[in-house]
């Protein structure tokens, strides 16, 4: 699988280096100078990652990544010259998967992309492993009894919902979040749980649960698009965390 990085980056010189680099190290790259650039080829092609610049005229990258994320559930790497304590954390509450300051060697920047598409990537492998460590085989997928939510069937290893001959595709953080609580349907997962499975080891407790409760948030958001009751079918219990109903 080839994966494709979006850079948003005003700085020419700076979005040449990145194209050089990423293709060579076997990544698609596009690059766009500006927020509102970056928003209209996100609307018509599939990313597996964005890296973000901060300080760009018009819109600035914390801006952007703020209403990046009532939209899409987007692995974002904030890419920066400022080097302030509080810029990275500010970035990450904001929903950023990591923060790394421009002088920082290309190995590094390499190796931060790698570990973030390892996180957020859906393979067969990071769903619920805790449950299902391998997937059966084809054969006894196709005698599984087939489990529905709102009359839809999820597809965990493609991310997407089938009903009536139409498909929905689900952004890949999303759809492997919703494989975790499709493979386990009516069991509560607590923040902590789903944390784990997703591979976010926070030290903040609070910044962990917010991003869980972010997290879950646009998946529901995401569901109700699709259908109303699809989105019911994914449930808060207060204090305890979530589940996902079937039919």
């Amino acid at each position: 699988m080839t994966h494709r990085i979006l850079v948003v980056d005003d700085d020419p010189p700076i979005r040449r280096l990145l194209d050089r680099f990423l293709s060579g190290n076997g990544f698609a790259v596009d690059t766009v100078n500006s927020a509102a650039e970056a928003e209209a080829v996100l609307a018509k092609n599939d990313y597996s990652l964005v890296i973000l610049d901060i300080m760009m005229p018009d819109e600035s990258g914390m801006d952007f990544l703020a209403r990046l994320r009532a939209t899409y559930e987007l692995p974002v790497l904030l890419y920066s010259a400022l080097e302030e304590a509080d810029m990275r954390v500010t970035g990450l509450k904001l929903g950023a998967d990591d923060y790394l300051i421009k002088s920082s060697p290309p190995e590094e920047l390499l190796l931060r992309i790698r570990a973030i598409l390892r996180r957020t990537t859906v393979t067969p492998a990071a769903v619920a492993p805790a449950v299902s460590p391998a997937l059966p085989p084809p054969a006894a997928t196709a005698t599984a009894p087939t489990k529905t939510i709102a009359g839809f069937t999820f597809e965990p290893q493609r991310g997407r919902l089938l009903r009536d001959g139409d498909t929905f595709p689900l952004p890949e953080s999303q759809a492997r979040l919703l494989a975790l609580l499709y493979e386990t349907p009516e069991v509560v997962h607590s923040r902590e749980r789903l944390a784990r499975a997703l591979g976010q080891e926070m030290q903040s407790r609070t910044l962990q649960k917010r991003s869980i409760d972010a997290q879950i948030s646009r998946l529901r958001r995401s569901l109700a698009k699709i259908d109303k009751t699809l989105g019911k079918s994914l449930q808060t219990l207060r204090g305890r965390g979530y589940r996902l109903l079937l039919d």
